[in-house]
This record gives structure tokens, C-alpha cells and sequence, in this order.
């Protein structure tokens, strides 16, 4: 098993053969919001992730550099590997908006700090799945992510943005971004929670003891 597309095409190119069933991962219902509320815009946007190269977070602060938006704050939080890239990356901020904060694990202090903000980046290299960006969808967060992740259903349904992963096309999303009305914003941010809502884990989960009851019967 896998749990995206985009993971057993990899695995497939190991080995042509494997016998690979998709099920996405789940997120728990206590976790999702209940209801998107119309809200003013805080002009505030999160990278959340582990802070490694793959994540592109060199490209998300040199795209916030050269904008030079005056009005929008970028913060960017999440566990590190390795220091001396922390601090590489460090050195490319040109911009006060621009924010690094200490990471969190916890699932009520994800909540507490999503609610802080109106759009979600994870302009990431890769993903297998991207569990955070789930989790962000969850609490409403339109998210901006790349073509890189198994996520085009976030274009498909209108709640976000899905790029090919380079300068220019960040650079052009984020533009677009600063300029959405509340309304847009809002209405991306209903079309994010409902998105996630298909992931409830109560609904996944059946996917698995399904997948698992066949194995049993076929051994």
C-alpha cells in the first residue's frame, strides 16, 4: 500500500510488478473545523514543514524578497535537520515580513496556530502525500503547493493554488494571493475544509480494514 498516486508511480518504476493499492492517509475529525467563518483578511500566510532543502523554502523567501509586499507577513515554522541550512536560509531574508518561528507538534497547538493565519505555502520539491498540507486544509487554510505533490484536487476544487515549482510561477501566485479580495479568500478557504472533509479518518479507515479483510481471504 501506498498513499498516493504520485507515490506508487515511484515505486512502480523500482519494480513494474508490485501489486500497489492507494489508500490517502486520514485525518482526525476532531481536527477538522466545523464551519468557515467570514473573517477580515489578516494578511498573513504560514510555511509549515521540516525546514530541508526539498521543501522549497529558498525559493518561497526569494520570491518574498524580490515582491517586496508591504503589507503581508510570511512566517515560517517547522522542526530542523540540519542547522547550517537553517542558517543558510536565514541569510537570503531581505524582508522585516519575513519570520522565523519556534516549531510545534502538537495537534491543539496546530490548531491554535493556523487560526493565525489566511493562506498556507509548501512550495515543496516532493511529497509522497504531505500530511501538513491536509492538516492545513482542515482548519480551513487555502494552500499554495506544486505540482510535485499528489494535491491537484486543491486546483480541481478551488480551494488554493497549484504551481510548477519555480521562481517565476511563485512568484506569480503569491501576487495573486496579496491581491484576493475576502471574498475570494473566503470562498477558498470553504472549498479547503471540504476537501478535507474527505479525508475524515472515520471514512479512511474502512478503506484499510477493507484492503486488509482481501489479503487475509486471498492468503
Amino acid at each position: 500500500m501506498c498513499s498516493s498516486n504520485l507515490e506508487k508511480k515511484n515505486l512502480l518504476l523500482l519494480n513494474k510488478n508490485f501489486n500497489i493499492k492507494v489508500i490517502p492517509y486520514g485525518i482526525l475529525e476532531n481536527f477538522i473545523k466545523k464551519k468557515i467563518k467570514k473573517k477580515k483578511i489578516k494578511k498573513k500566510a504560514i510555511f509549515f514543514s521540516r525546514i530541508h532543502k526539498k521543501k522549497g523554502i529558498e525559493n518561497l523567501i526569494k520570491s518574498w524578497n524580490e515582491i517586496n509586499n508591504k503589507n503581508w507577513v510570511l512566517d515560517i515554522c517547522g522542526p530542523v535537520d540540519d542547522y547550517k541550512y537553517l542558517k543558510k536560509i536565514k541569510l537570503l531574508k531581505k524582508n522585516n515580513k519575513i519570520n522565523f518561528i519556534k516549531p510545534i507538534y502538537s495537534d491543539v497547538q496546530k490548531i491554535k496556530l493556523f487560526e493565525k493565519y489566511d493562506v498556507f505555502l509548501l512550495p515543496s520539491l516532493s511529497e509522497n502525500f504531505g500530511m501538513v498540507i491536509l492538516e492545513s486544509l482542515a482548519r480551513g487554510l487555502p494552500v499554495l503547493t506544486t505540482s510535485n505533490t499528489p494535491w491537484l484536487s486543491i486546483k480541481k476544487l478551488n480551494a488554493g493554488w497549484i504551481i510548477n515549482s519555480n521562481l517565476k510561477y511563485l512568484k506569480f501566485a503569491l501576487i495573486k494571493i496579496f491581491n484576493s479580495s475576502e471574498k475570494d479568500l473566503y470562498i477558498k478557504s470553504r472549498n479547503a475544509l471540504n476537501l478535507a472533509k474527505k479525508y475524515n479518518w472515520n471514512n479512511i479507515s474502512k478503506l484499510y480494514i477493507n484492503t486488509y479483510s482481501q489479503l487475509l481471504n486471498q492468503s
